[in-house]
């Protein structure tokens, strides 16, 4: 006879739908709200401020979420979710899907290990225990979340053209290959064949360059920064027909 074959306890994942499925995003933590919403192939955050949110972030905290497993489950007792730091929660994080459904998790304190948070999911008063990744992924602040690329472009190669305007006059530059190609022509100041290196390392020190710091979310005093009357511009107009 052969034995009998054991079935193998795995423990359950939080949630059953995949990062694909969920369109927006709201985080709450210490009074303040966050919501993100999915743009396409990208994230933008629409509260509290209008900004583009970082992919990469928004998306791992998305992984994070839907791979998390349940590592315990417990019933509160008379003391309630007080002891679990769910009371109130210090992070919740609610999301909507493509479809319309909603879905909710609340974040409490770390146990004793360090290595999982006391959490709820939905209507349901279970607690259970989630990797702490998930509370240190939840508990992102805008400065956290936005995109701090400068122009938000992913490389060089997405420009079709541009114009930089600097104190010696204005340069008009386009790309005359396919789109990505290396080869650029020149129609202003006068007609003449593109530097590829030169254009290159504009566009490529443009499309890696990040905001080091943001010091106002408004343009209401350019002035305070001697932007009435910028030193240099460039306008660049993307493969994609934006700019």
């Amino acid at each position: 006879r052969h034995p009998t074959a054991q079935k193998t306890k795995t423990n359950p994942p939080v949630f059953h739908f995949q990062p694909d499925a969920i369109a927006s995003v709201t985080f709450q933590r210490d009074g303040k709200t966050i919501v993100v919403e999915r743009k396409g192939a990208d994230w933008q955050i629409v509260e509290p401020i209008d900004t583009r949110a970082d992919k990469n972030t928004v998306e791992s905290l998305l992984n994070d979420v839907t791979l998390a497993r349940v590592s315990r489950t417990l019933k509160p007792e008379k003391n309630g979710l007080k002891p679990f730091g769910l009371e109130p929660p210090a992070v919740t994080l609610d999301f909507k899907l493509e479809d319309g459904k909603q879905h909710a998790i609340k974040l409490g304190s770390a146990d004793y290990s360090g290595n999982s948070v006391y959490a709820q999911v939905d209507a349901s008063k279970d607690v259970i225990l989630v990797p702490i990744s998930v509370l240190q992924d939840g508990s992102k602040t805008v400065a956290n979340l936005r995109d701090n690329s400068v122009l938000g472009i992913s490389s060089g190669s997405s420009v079709q053209s541009f114009q930089l305007r600097t104190p010696s006059g204005v340069v008009d530059a386009r790309r005359t290959g396919s789109p990505g190609s290396g080869t650029w022509a020149i129609d202003k100041p006068i007609k003449a064949a593109g530097d590829t290196s030169a254009i290159s390392s504009l566009l490529g020190t443009i499309s890696d360059g990040k905001l080091s710091k943001v010091v106002s979310e408004n343009a209401r005093d350019l002035g305070r920064y001697g932007l009435t009357h910028p030193t240099l511009s460039l306008d660049v107009h993307l493969n994609s027909g934006s700019s």
